[in-house]
């Protein structure tokens, strides 16, 4: 794991816990056959992708509900930097483009996912 990340460890947790923290973070990497660098398109890095990642760390963070600790993830675990970014409803909508149509319609939107 990053120097970074093992610096980043030792600040936020007591020394006693850095190396479990540690070996804990480098089995979910394994397990998910993960790298903490990745390659992906732009379209992934704007609109999102899925970090299969903290999947695990939900199972696994799962039993702390029940003392009450609460924990922050990633809306449906998806990373993208425009990602759910105003709660728009995704599509595919049907819209007036106003071809052969001389009303006021235009840019209307008729129906969304097939419902009027």
């Amino acid at each position: 794991m990053g120097a970074v990340v093992t610096k980043l460890i030792d600040e936020k947790f007591p020394k006693v816990f850095s190396p479990v923290v540690n070996s804990v973070l480098n089995a979910i990497i394994d397990a998910n056959k993960e790298s903490i660098f990745i390659r992906k398109q732009i379209r992934d890095l704007l609109f999102g992708y899925k970090i299969e990642m903290l999947e695990t760390i939900d199972k696994m963070l799962e039993p702390l509900k029940i003392f009450g600790i609460k924990y922050q993830n990633l809306p449906n675990n998806t990373f993208g930097l425009l990602y759910n970014r105003n709660n728009t409803p995704e599509g595919p909508f049907e819209i007036y483009t106003g071809i052969g149509d001389d009303s006021q319609s235009l840019g209307q939107i008729v129906s969304w996912k097939g419902l009027k």
